[in-house]
């Protein structure tokens, strides 16, 4: 499921030894962006000492962001070439824009996480995406944009799949094209629709699209549902307008979370992992376990002589 243009290149018969030239695939990327910037403008760049990330863009496989503590990398051909993603000074100053925890890709630009707020970049301008587009000010502790390309996917008449998810510890928002944020739940109404237990304590961690396109799923963290703290599933179809609690439990630390990526399957099938190991989850939870060092029967902590892990990517 690609917007990129795809097209086969035909050979014709050639003399030499009856050969012939096979057909070959060949992918026109989207037109490149321009974004411009000028002499002044500022890196964006995550913390000293922070890993590289890369963010993949769904629709257009050779479009990808590359953010690093030197900038912010965008490529449109695969990393070939690149060009640096900046912000001006006079909106983002030295020191907020060397504090990116995290950015995605969007249809129309591109978002950065920056101590709570989110931003945008877009061909000709850069700003704050606050309580003017709906959105908090700050508090704001993930942004992910889908994983799968949702253009050729059929949905009822009159509704639109999101493009992005925002969220906080509390609330949850969506955005669609043209810079349009809804936010579609808090956790309070989250436990009355999942019928949790109203005392409890519930909280918003991790926020993924789905196995299925039209579906956004939010790993949550219950003190108060069990004699300890629980990890739970929910899941909301945006095509049904529909929210439901998955077959899912995973006892969790005292304290964080686990990142999530789900697999691209008819049933909701996901990876869970933080610096240490990796929880695998398929077929609608009935297949799950961590993830063991073959032969030796081990976490992958416990044979790592100390190294973490920093990201996982699903091909």
């Amino acid at each position: 499921m690609l917007d990129d243009i795809i097209t086969n290149i035909h050979g014709k018969a050639i003399a030499f030894q009856d050969c012939f030239v096979l057909d070959s695939p060949f992918i026109i990327s989207r037109p490149e962006e321009p974004f411009p910037n000028n002499v002044n403008d500022n890196s964006l760049c995550s913390p000293a000492g922070s890993e590289p990330f890369i963010e993949w863009s769904a629709c257009f496989p050779t479009t990808a962001l590359l953010l690093s503590e030197f900038g912010t990398f965008h490529t449109n051909d695969g990393f070939i070439t690149y060009k640096e993603i900046k912000a001006p000074a006079h909106i983002l100053g030295f020191d907020l824009s060397h504090k990116v925890t995290d950015i995605v890709l969007t249809n129309d630009g591109i978002l950065f996480l920056i101590m709570g707020t989110v931003y945008k970049r877009e061909s000709n301008r850069f700003f704050k995406l606050g309580s003017e587009y709906n959105l908090p000010e700050t508090g704001i502790t993930g942004i992910q944009s889908r994983l799968w390309c949702s253009s050729e996917y059929p949905v009822q008449s009159g509704r639109k799949l999101s493009t992005v998810a925002i969220w906080t510890p509390t609330e949850q928002y969506l955005g669609y094209d043209g810079n349009v944020f809804i936010k579609i739940t808090d956790t309070t109404t989250l436990k009355k629709v999942l019928d949790l237990p109203v005392t409890a304590s519930l909280s918003i961690g991790t926020v993924c699209y789905d196995s299925r396109p039209s579906e956004v799923s939010l790993l949550m963290a219950c003190v108060g549902c069990s004699s300890s703290r629980v990890f739970y599933l929910s899941a909301y179809n945006e095509d049904r307008d529909l929210w439901v609690l998955r077959d899912f439990s995973l006892n969790a630390p005292p304290q964080g979370f686990m990142l999530m990526e789900f697999v691209y399957s008819a049933s909701p099938s996901m990876l869970l992992w933080n610096k240490e190991m990796v929880y695998y989850s398929y077929k609608n939870n009935t297949i799950n376990g961590f993830v063991m060092v073959i032969g030796l029967n081990q976490k992958l902590s416990e044979v790592s002589q100390g190294s973490t892990i920093h990201q996982l990517v699903i091909g």
